[in-house]
């Protein structure tokens, strides 16, 4: 890390709050020639809603069948990687424009870890890691088709997150950052690990078997190492 990293490693961890809540209806959009079905287009919504197990009540995300979707019922984006991406590509950039479900003023990817508890007055979510950015961002974005791989390259990925215990939330509600295990990775690191061609590999396997890790992390890590097996044996 760099040394701005390591000022965002060192975050403190009062409480925070959401800045906003976001939904948005699954709906065909044509993406860089292709049409995908999806939720990603959310603008902020300005009432109370509920979160369960599948994630916000009402998205268009809810209850989406996958086999990471409980993984990734909710997905957060920190205020401080929209001021870093407003300045880095020059334009304003309206709540939402992530795809998150949750925008929240608070620490980002260099200091949240796999495994931690954000209490939302009763709620409790457990981060379980990066979002991979894929075309639909560079769409709603307005940039190019490589755009992903940047935003990826910054480690200000988004964080997912699992539902522990459901209940209702609202915006500017506060936000409590509860560490569970200093041993586990930091998001950014975990999405660093992706872009390494070579990966500490017993530090990739210990976490492709990490439960608190998400399905679809876990198995990105497992292809990866079979992949760089692949190439030592050829």
């Amino acid at each position: 890390m760099n040394h701005d990293d390591k000022s965002q490693a060192a975050m403190s961890r009062s409480p925070s709050k959401i800045t906003s809540i976001n939904i948005g209806p699954r709906v065909e959009v044509e993406i860089f020639g292709n049409v995908k079905l999806t939720a990603y287009e959310k603008h902020p919504f300005h009432h109370d809603v509920r979160i369960d197990e599948k994630g916000i009540v009402g998205d268009g995300h809810y209850g989406r069948v996958a086999d990471e979707a409980l993984d990734h019922a909710v997905q957060l984006c920190s205020m401080d990687n929209y001021n870093f991406w407003e300045a880095r590509l020059n334009k304003n950039l309206r709540i939402g424009v992530f795809g998150e479900s949750i925008t929240y003023e608070g620490p980002n990817e260099y200091s949240v870890r796999v495994g931690d508890v954000l209490k939302i007055g009763s709620v409790k979510l457990q981060v379980t890691g990066p979002r991979i950015p894929c075309a639909k961002l560079a769409h709603f974005i307005g940039e190019d088709i490589s755009f992903p791989r940047e935003y990826h390259q910054s480690l200000r990925t988004g964080i997912y997150a699992r539902v522990l215990v459901p209940g209702r939330i609202e915006a500017r509600s506060q936000i409590e950052f509860e560490s569970t295990d200093s041993a586990l990775p930091l998001i950014a690191e975990i999405a660093a690990a992706l872009l390494n061609r070579a990966p500490d590999r017993d530090w990739m396997a210990a976490l492709a078997a990490e439960p608190l890790l998400s399905v679809m992390i876990r198995t990105m890590y497992t292809k990866k190492l079979e992949a760089i097996s692949r190439k030592g044996a050829s």
